[in-house]
């Protein structure tokens, strides 16, 4: 028998057990650079910003990485990337009914979206909270209530200064008039002055 005739054991059992890992490596989620093509809520579809060879990453509905006391106005275009996590985060997205368990996942269904900053976006105050809405900044409690530190005391001095400048403006006027004072109860936010 020819030496190319010979089977090695030992090597047919090395390239298994490689050809397993690999196997095994392509089930896992894998961190990878996305962009949101759709969102609702705090649940957005988003697309891999990954060039693919031989086949096509599809679009995923996912959870975004965020919570009930910060959400985020996320919309089409917004870049980040996503990242896998060890069960399905489905359940306590509210997506699916159920508990989560260890059982293995399809590599795309146990993923969440990152948002990730951008050099071209605008520079603002390095030392400041930035926020910004889309069409408005909502800060407020459960109860769409909102305390400032030091707030009370500048609204309350704005209303006493406003209060006294209808009382200047009432006496002034041809016929005297007293103005209805502005209450100090008035939520600054709702009143929106």
């Amino acid at each position: 028998m020819s030496s190319n005739q010979r089977f090695d054991f030992r090597t047919k059992l090395n390239e298994l057990a490689q050809n397993q890992a690999r196997k095994a490596i392509s089930l896992l989620g894998m961190s990878l650079p996305a962009s949101i093509v759709e969102v609702t809520g705090q649940i957005a579809t988003v697309k891999f910003e990954v060039v693919t060879e031989g086949y096509v990453l599809p679009p995923v509905t996912i959870p975004i990485m965020t919570s009930s006391y910060v959400q985020q106005p996320f919309q089409p275009g917004d870049k980040g990337f996503v990242m896998p996590v060890d069960a399905s985060i489905f359940t306590v997205a509210g997506i699916t009914q159920g508990t989560a368990n260890l059982n293995p996942m399809p590599n795309l269904s146990n993923l969440v979206f990152f948002p990730v900053g951008n050099k071209l976006w605008p520079s603002v105050d390095p030392l400041s909270l930035v926020l910004t809405g889309i069409n408005d900044v909502m800060i407020r409690d459960k109860t769409h209530q909102t305390s400032l530190e030091n707030e009370n005391i500048a609204w309350t001095t704005l209303i006493a200064d406003l209060n006294t400048l209808l009382l200047t403006i009432g006496a002034g006027l041809t016929t005297p008039t007293v103005l209805p004072p502005i209450l100090a109860t008035i939520n600054p936010i709702t009143a929106r002055i």
